[in-house]
């Protein structure tokens, strides 16, 4: 699964949330955000961290089917 940047980023501006904050709240790293800018996949454990940190739906953060 992807993570839309824009959907990212949107969420943390939504919550007033920095990306620093976003890192130490969901337990990822910084190059975790650089391979959501790089269009890498990401896990299903991961995402749920992202998700749970900005208290939204997993499905909230994905990029759209093509």
């Amino acid at each position: 699964m992807y993570i839309d940047e824009k959907k990212l980023y949107l969420m943390c501006a939504r919550r007033q949330m920095t990306v620093k904050e976003l890192i130490k709240k969901a337990g990822v790293t910084y190059q975790f955000l650089t391979a959501v800018k790089r269009g890498w996949r990401s896990t299903t454990k991961t995402i749920g961290k992202v998700a749970a940190a900005l208290e939204c739906d997993p499905e909230e953060l994905l990029k759209d089917e093509v």
